[in-house]
């Protein structure tokens, strides 16, 4: 619902829990949280301190949550045009990532799986001006994540629409952001569409006259 505010102030209570619980686990969770707050309000600045600091907590740590902050901070490092960083904070995600993550302890309490590190990773690549590996890395994990109206689907379509657009692809553009803007309103999801809404504002942009890019309008006209 976009309440950063108070998605803060739990991500931060949880880690005074986690303290008070000296469990590693819990401490580097709560911070990966904070970092995905701060990657929402896009201070990839503060993103990055927050997966650094999870990184901290490694010793006895589930490779589940560790592999998770590392692909956040590559993704944050790419944002901040830091390439070689983010480079390598990615190959420590990909060899850290566990290859079956709901056999992971920790997973039960958190939304990790290979959608989430696919998620991070395609969009490293597009802050890195690679649009074409992006797009290859979500077609991949669309193959293997549930489909219909559930909240990584509708994430996913979202990163399609903004991945074909950086490609340059017209009907792509528009089939991706015309199925992602309707999911996200049957889903009640304020920030995917506030996600399409800024994709389509640049998809105006680069193609203000084109009749298809008119007609999508009326779906953000709420």
């Amino acid at each position: 619902r976009q309440d950063f505010g108070n998605a803060l102030t739990q991500a931060r209570l949880a880690f005074q829990y986690g303290d008070l619980a000296d469990n590693n686990n819990l401490r580097l969770v709560s911070l990966i949280r904070q970092g995905n707050v701060f990657f929402a309000l896009k201070r990839p600045l503060q993103c990055a301190q927050k997966y650094q600091e999870a990184i901290q907590y490694s010793e006895n740590s589930s490779p589940l949550l560790l592999g998770q902050a590392y692909i956040g901070l590559a993704e944050a490092q790419a944002r901040m045009g830091l390439t070689q960083e983010a480079q390598h904070s990615q190959g420590l995600a990909l060899d850290t990532f566990p290859s079956d993550p709901e056999d992971d302890p920790q997973y039960d309490y958190t939304h990790f799986n290979h959608f989430t590190l696919a998620n991070f990773h395609g969009l490293m690549y597009l802050q890195l001006e690679q649009p074409q590996k992006a797009w290859q890395v979500f077609m991949q994990v669309e193959k293997i994540i549930p489909q219909g109206l559930v909240p990584q689907h509708v994430e996913l379509l979202s990163r399609q629409a903004t991945t074909a657009l950086e490609l340059g692809d017209l009907e792509q553009t528009c089939a991706y952001l015309e199925a992602a803007t309707s999911a996200a309103l049957e889903l009640g999801s304020d920030l995917r569409f506030s996600e399409n809404s800024e994709t389509y504002l640049l998809a105006q942009t680069k193609w203000p006259q084109e009749k298809r890019i008119k007609a999508l309008a009326e779906l953000f006209q709420r």
